[in-house]
């Protein structure tokens, strides 16, 4: 039996997101790309939330979303999260993605008064 082989995929870049926005209408940069994630079988998505040393009034928010294309037809939210209000302070957490997934994205949000940085990894399996 081999071994599956095993990789990272970017969902969304690190990036710094400026304060506002909602989940209906991210900030500029909030939005991320659908990514195919067809050939895979599945995963680990992984998140991190960075304040930096001027935290932010409201936590950043995220949501991962998935989709059965690449226009989000049949979009739905998978799973939401966010980080704190700590200078500093890193958030991080793991969730699902189940094999039957076509596309998934991230959208970041949420944040009053300061920027936040946001990234999502899917770790799979294929």
């Amino acid at each position: 039996m081999t071994a599956p082989i095993r990789s990272s995929v970017t969902i969304f870049a690190s990036a710094l997101i400026a304060a506002g926005g909602t989940k209906t209408a991210p900030a500029s940069g909030g939005t991320g790309a659908w990514v195919d994630v067809r050939g895979l079988n599945g995963g680990k998505l992984a998140w991190l939330v960075q304040n930096g040393s001027s935290t932010p009034g409201v936590q950043g928010q995220f949501t991962f979303q998935v989709a059965d294309d690449s226009t989000g037809t049949n979009a739905t939210d998978l799973w939401t999260g966010g980080g704190d209000t700590v200078a500093n302070n890193p958030s991080s957490g793991i969730a699902d993605l189940p094999a039957e997934a076509s596309y998934v994205r991230m959208l970041c949000y949420g944040n009053t008064t300061n920027a936040v940085t946001f990234k999502g990894t899917l770790f799979a399996k294929a």
